[in-house]
């Protein structure tokens, strides 16, 4: 591997290092909302007396939460994996010299 590809790859390896650590914060702050918005529809205004819900929520894990789990998971293994396999061809590539 050539110093100019070296560079790059190490590049792109840095990039993924420092969002990988903020992948989920959009999945987190939609959730976040959801829930609000829920416990807003769910409320009974002052002095209302009785009111019914408006929103009745049950919330239960169904196959898509495990599929996206072991995705982020697989996901997250791979990366590891490839900076170590980075890494690994750049202290060969320095033995070389």
């Amino acid at each position: 591997m050539n110093e100019q590809a070296l560079d790059l790859s190490k590049a792109a390896q840095d990039l993924v290092e420092l969002i990988a650590k903020w992948s989920m914060a959009d999945v987190f702050a939609v959730a976040l909302f959801i829930a609000y918005l829920a416990a807003r529809a769910s409320q009974v205004p002052a002095g209302a007396g009785y009111a019914p819900q408006v929103v009745d929520f049950t919330a239960t894990f169904g196959p898509g939460f495990y599929w996206f789990a072991a995705y982020c998971l697989v996901s997250l293994a791979t990366q590891q994996a490839t900076a170590r396999w980075i890494m690994r061809g750049a202290t060969r590539g320095d033995e070389r010299r």
